[in-house]
């Protein structure tokens, strides 16, 4: 295939995975996906499946029960709530198909999500004594490049930023302002490690035309709670596990997003600094 087709693949199906994240409880039919790729319905659903990894609507299928079971753990919206926003149409169809792919009821889930979730195969809890700060923050505008994997998987990560680090460098959009974040849309104790979605960003001034892999993407306007780690980038899962655990703060439905304040590539592993930002009413 050529390299321009490939792009082309690559920015369509970024528009369609960003369209789904923030419409899981709409209806999302095929054909509207499709259309809004702009490659015909006969091709769509390989392309997709080639880029992505999985078909279409076990895509969406497996998202939407991933995100009820997280806010089964993270929040206390009653299951009928979240089924609708899930994009079930009752919560008897969220409870068949919760059932089907975790082997519980949601109402069980909730009780004991540790038992039912994959935590037993991350490394052990180690609490820790946290400190946040509050600061709300303007929107941000940011360019991306999606890494669908194992988090921490050294090839792929590295593959990934340094595609978005030379499409910056390249762009002429590198300045002493640029903060690189991260994205994780996905809880390693519920979605299967090697189907975690993570945006590689960069911030930008200005939203950037998609090309090829690199894509829009905007984290609204709002407050956070904002926690500091220093260290090891592999102890990062064990403080989102403490601050979801301790959290003193309701909620708000956005992305919580990591800023590297340091380069890896210039500080040792132990004086790396990572500010977590979780999104708070």
């Amino acid at each position: 295939m050529k390299e321009s087709t490939q792009n082309q693949h690559q920015q369509a199906i970024n528009r369609v995975v960003d369209y789904i994240n923030s419409h899981l409880n709409e209806e999302l039919s095929l054909t509207a996906l499709a259309d809004l790729s702009c490659i015909s319905q006969f091709h769509f659903h390989r392309i997709f499946s080639s880029v992505i990894g999985e078909p279409i609507g076990t895509y969406v299928t497996r998202l939407r029960l991933e995100t009820a079971a997280q806010q089964l753990t993270d929040s206390t919206k009653s299951v009928t709530d979240i089924a609708d926003n899930c994009g079930y149409q009752s919560l008897h169809a969220l409870s068949k198909a919760f059932k089907k792919q975790f082997g519980v009821t949601p109402s069980d889930f909730r009780k004991n999500p540790e038992e039912y979730s994959r935590i037993a195969e991350s490394r052990l809890f180690t609490p820790l004594h946290l400190s946040p700060t509050v600061e709300k923050l303007p929107s941000q505008s940011l360019a991306y490049v999606r890494i669908i994997g194992k988090y921490g998987d050294a090839q792929l990560f590295t593959d990934g930023w340094n595609k978005l680090g030379d499409y910056m460098y390249s762009r002429n959009l590198l300045t002493p302002f640029t903060r690189w974040i991260g994205i994780s849309f996905d809880s390693p104790h519920i979605t299967q490690s090697d189907k975690c979605r993570f945006y590689a960003c960069a911030t930008v001034s200005a939203r950037i035309k998609p090309e090829g892999a690199v894509g829009n993407y905007t984290i609204p306007t709002g407050r956070f709670a904002v926690y500091t780690h220093c260290g090891s980038y592999n102890g990062l899962q064990n403080m989102y596990d403490n601050i979801y655990r301790q959290s003193e703060f309701e909620l708000r439905d956005s992305v919580s997003f990591e800023e590297y304040v340091n380069n890896p590539e210039r500080v040792s592993e132990n004086d790396l600094l990572t500010k977590i930002h979780i999104p708070i009413k």
